[in-house]
């Protein structure tokens, strides 16, 4: 074991551990080293000798759950972000921003997509947005449709012509709009109210 692999703790990225039971099952968990760092920069006492002294090496301090947990058959993701970040998905899907937006234009000829392409390739939220959207039914999305959705949720866009513009500051929201995760309720028809969904799941008719 190479122990100077751990001098320089801030280059620590995860840590993980692998647990066998009396049957011999294996069990692999990981965790993003985030509390791992974070004990390197504070002090710690310990008691001695009826005395507290202070810790001068270096100490860090494991987490008391993991991020992922990988079995013979499957593998359990509990916060898929640590996922992305230990898998460098991230950088995945920013890099295929490009291809999801042409996928998109075959369908919604009517929105310039340009200011959204160059957004998205710096945000990774709003490029999961349009991995996710490339995935959803668009050839059924007129432009009057959506031009009253996003009416209807409060996003701004403007049109000229026949095309749909979106200025940056709506961006996300017009995103949420295409990805079915911002909707309007009219149980009271008069006080309509709009909402956004941090999740969604498409109900059966």
């Amino acid at each position: 074991m190479d122990i100077s692999a751990v001098n320089d703790l801030s280059r620590v990225l995860c840590y993980f551990v692998k647990l066998t039971d009396t049957q011999n099952n294996q069990l692999t968990a990981i965790r993003r080293a985030l509390q791992f760092k974070a004990g390197v920069k504070k002090k710690f006492m310990r008691l001695g000798k009826d005395m507290l002294e202070v810790v001068e090496d270096n100490v860090f301090r494991l987490d008391n759950d993991f991020d992922i947990l990988i079995d013979a058959e499957n593998i359990h993701i509990w916060r898929p972000t640590s996922f992305e970040i230990l898998g460098n998905l991230q950088q995945e899907i920013l890099d295929a921003v490009p291809r999801n937006v042409n996928s998109i234009k075959e369908y919604l000829t009517f929105i310039e997509l340009d200011s959204i392409e160059n957004y998205a390739k710096k945000h990774p939220r709003a490029a999961k947005y349009l991995a996710s959207i490339k995935e959803q039914k668009l050839s059924g999305i007129t432009y009057t449709a959506l031009k009253q959705c996003c009416e209807e949720t409060n996003v701004r866009i403007s049109t000229s012509g026949d095309r749909i513009n979106i200025d940056q500051k709506n961006i996300m929201g017009f995103l949420e709009v295409l990805d079915r995760r911002r909707y309007q309720s009219n149980l009271v028809p008069s006080e309509p109210e709009s909402f956004r969904a941090s999740s969604r799941e498409k109900l059966d008719k």
